[in-house]
């Protein structure tokens, strides 16, 4: 019974892949992106009755500008209509919506190809004061989140994204592509060779 322990712990460290949380949708995280980017605002805007600029014409901008309103709302921020007379007009900016995902990496021979998905958002905020007394501003805010995902899954996960000024996919080197499937071959027919070896 012994002489079959070898042959159980090489095909154990052969197709054990890791066990990774399932990963968040694109969306979902670029929306969580920008909460925390308008928690960053909140600073600066407790207090403060705000008005919002016009929704702007550019699509990127406008994709977050009612997302960035909302949370800054539900951080406790006043947003009124400039009826209203509020103190500060703000303005919202997205500078950087992006998403990077590093060189492909297997978690064992047969597991699936993973990678390491990065998404960042800047948004540049701009309060211009309207009343007397009022102290304009501009700051850039900017927040990011890292996961591991498999590359498999990338088109799966990014479907009904919100728009990003850039996105990095995974590249493989030609080295990659061709020495890992060798490697998993030669150790396939190892593992056959003996386990009818040792059998015999």
């Amino acid at each position: 019974m012994r002489r079959y322990i070898p042959i159980g712990l090489l095909f154990v460290s052969l197709c054990t892949a890791a066990d990774l949380p399932q990963p968040a949708a694109l969306r979902a995280v670029m929306y969580r992106l920008t909460d925390s980017v308008a928690a960053g605002a909140t600073r600066l805007l407790t207090g403060q009755t705000v008005s919002s600029s016009a929704a702007p014409a550019d699509s990127l901008d406008r994709s977050y500008h009612t997302i960035l309103l909302q949370g800054l709302s539900a951080a406790g921020v006043r947003i009124v209509d400039r009826s209203a007379a509020p103190a500060l007009e703000l303005t919202m900016t997205v500078r950087d919506a992006s998403v990077h995902h590093a060189d492909p990496f297997s978690g064992s021979f047969f597991g699936p190809e993973l990678t390491v998905r990065t998404a960042r958002l800047s948004v540049m905020f701009t309060a211009v004061p309207l009343q007397q007394g009022a102290e304009g501003w501009t700051r850039e805010f900017t927040a990011s989140v890292t996961d591991t995902v498999e590359v498999n899954s990338i088109a799966a996960l990014s479907e009904f994204a919100p728009p990003l000024t850039s996105i990095v996919m995974p590249e493989r080197s030609w080295f990659e592509t061709l020495i890992e499937p060798a490697i998993v071959t030669v150790a396939a027919g190892v593992a056959v060779y003996l386990f009818f070896t040792i059998r015999s």
